[in-house]
């Protein structure tokens, strides 16, 4: 079953606090410079911030709210063919990084 571009982004997010969870170095520089941490080919308009919580407080992140579609409810439906790095595919390149067994770091093309 193939998942959706909200459940891949679900994944990832799950698959980086484990790997920030178990290595500090990675964990300091997802926080410090999140898109070069994840190899800097951020889709263009996609801005990544990571927060850490501290003792005794709990982040509670609300989606925007708008009445237009979003750039990956677009990517689901058009396909991105100008060739760009969309939202989707940038998901679905992320988890399957995130999942090469031995992968020493996020570095790399996530076009």
């Amino acid at each position: 079953m193939t998942m959706s571009i909200l459940e891949t982004r679900f994944a990832c997010e799950a698959a980086l606090r484990g790997r920030a969870t178990a290595d500090a170095a990675f964990r300091a520089s997802l926080i410090s410079d999140p898109a070069a941490a994840l190899g800097g080919a951020l889709p263009e308009g996609l801005t990544i911030r990571v927060l850490e919580e501290a003792p005794g407080e709990v982040l509670l992140v609300l989606p925007a709210v708008s009445d237009q579609l979003s750039d990956m409810q677009l990517d689901a439906v058009s396909g991105g063919a100008d060739g760009a790095p969309r939202a989707g595919s940038f998901w679905d390149t992320l988890l399957n990084q995130i999942r090469t067994p031995g992968m020493p770091a996020l570095v790399g093309s996530l076009k």
